[in-house]
């Protein structure tokens, strides 16, 4: 059956509705993401982010404290708009916990981060999420909630170490526990932090 002139000019406003809901998700979340390369003294970082789609579900979050970087990463399930808010909505918990001065609390963040992620109508939606607190002489305290594991590159051996430790991902359970690890960066080691767009892209 052939739609109507009404039914086809309520799907067109329905479509361009669509269309800028997303539009301003995309802003809302290009606004989460770093502006520069990150400074952390004696550490060259570099950032590189490039969605796939209009929005998505991943973000990174660098911030010096008290001599001390924050780095955390983390991939919403999912494509489009529900991933979206939920990446923004770790980055707002996120951010609140720092300010609050919880940033060393490395498996607590987690935690906070699980119960208000499972508390939510999106709780279905889970998240991965690496975080990590690195000091100037290499020590680096981490946990990872199901995220793809960072890949700790030892200049002297030439291998990788999966920095995989912590728990399941964010949402999954309402009281899902994690644990923290610690590695030693030494000079010229390279740490690489990565979402799954990049095993995807690999794999087409």
């Amino acid at each position: 059956a052939k739609k109507s002139f009404i039914e086809k000019q309520y799907a067109k406003l329905k479509k361009e509705k669509f269309e800028s809901v997303l539009k301003e998700a995309s802003k809302l979340q290009r606004r989460i993401l770093p502006r520069d390369q990150p400074k952390f003294d004696g550490y060259d970082i570099h950032f590189f982010a490039k969605q796939a789609e209009k929005v998505g579900g991943d973000n990174v979050k660098f911030k010096v404290i008290n001599d001390k970087l924050v780095l955390s990463i983390s991939d919403a399930a999912g494509h489009g708009l529900i991933p979206a808010i939920q990446a923004i909505r770790v980055h707002e918990v996120l951010t609140t916990s720092l300010d609050f001065g919880h940033y060393e609390e490395v498996e607590n963040i987690l935690k906070i981060l699980n119960g208000r992620i499972h508390g939510t109508e999106l709780s279905d939606k889970f998240v991965t999420f690496f975080y990590g607190l690195l000091n100037k002489e290499g020590d680096l305290v981490y946990s990872n909630a199901g995220h793809n594991p960072p890949l700790l590159l030892n200049y002297n051996t030439n291998k990788f170490r999966e920095l995989n430790i912590g728990g399941i991902p964010l949402g999954a359970l309402t009281n899902s526990e994690y644990v923290k690890d610690k590695v030693k960066i030494e000079k010229d080691d390279l740490l690489i932090m990565y979402t799954d767009g990049i095993i995807e892209i690999f794999n087409k």
